[in-house]
């Protein structure tokens, strides 16, 4: 079993997300993205990953972080992959600017690093994976198109934060959410 803190997605956003994946099969070839799953579309905030800690443990960090960031308002207006060079993941974004993830990103890192959570090396960035490429493909043009797509989706509020516990089965990953944490009233 994993763990991840994120922020779920509202159903309005999903049947945009949802939407936005139709429009990409039009032109990315059949076979090449496996597509993510409308149940397991959500914001990371954390990767936990396997761990030895007991979960209480982690509830009690998550609700100590949760209570000291404000909520905020996320838009996801871009389109990007990870990595550049060799790209494995399609994902929409939010801009840079955007604090409430980010510092909740931060002190989690912090807190969690104490129960002996692996601190992040990578800096944080809002994003909603939408797929992962299967086997690099020869040509890219696929992915030179998906990177100049327009798009605005629904601005969506931050208000709470859950801990999912993660199973790996044949068919893919199943995301369960396990507790949910208020942010900062």
């Amino acid at each position: 079993m994993r763990f991840f803190i994120a922020v779920e997605l509202p159903a309005p956003v999903k049947r945009e997300v949802l939407s936005f994946i139709k429009k990409l099969k039009k032109y990315i070839p059949r076979g090449k993205i496996k597509w993510a799953k409308n149940e397991n579309m959500h914001i990371t905030v954390k990767f936990i990953g396997e761990t030895s800690c007991s979960v209480e443990n982690i509830k009690k960090e998550m609700l100590g972080a949760a209570g000291e960031v404000k909520p905020g308002r996320i838009i996801f207006n871009k389109t990007g992959v990870f990595t550049k060079k060799r790209p494995r993941v399609l994902w929409i974004g939010a801009p840079a600017k955007n604090q409430t993830l980010k510092n909740l990103n931060e002190i989690l890192n912090f807190k969690l690093a104490r129960l002996g959570v692996r601190e992040d090396d990578k800096q944080f960035m809002s994003h909603i994976t939408l797929g992962r490429i299967k086997k690099q493909p020869a040509d890219l043009k696929f992915i030179r198109k998906f990177l100049t797509e327009k798009i605005k989706f629904p601005e969506i509020k931050i208000d709470k934060v859950s801990l999912f516990k993660s199973f790996l089965k044949p068919a893919g990953a199943e995301h369960r959410i396990i507790y949910n944490a208020k942010l900062k009233d």
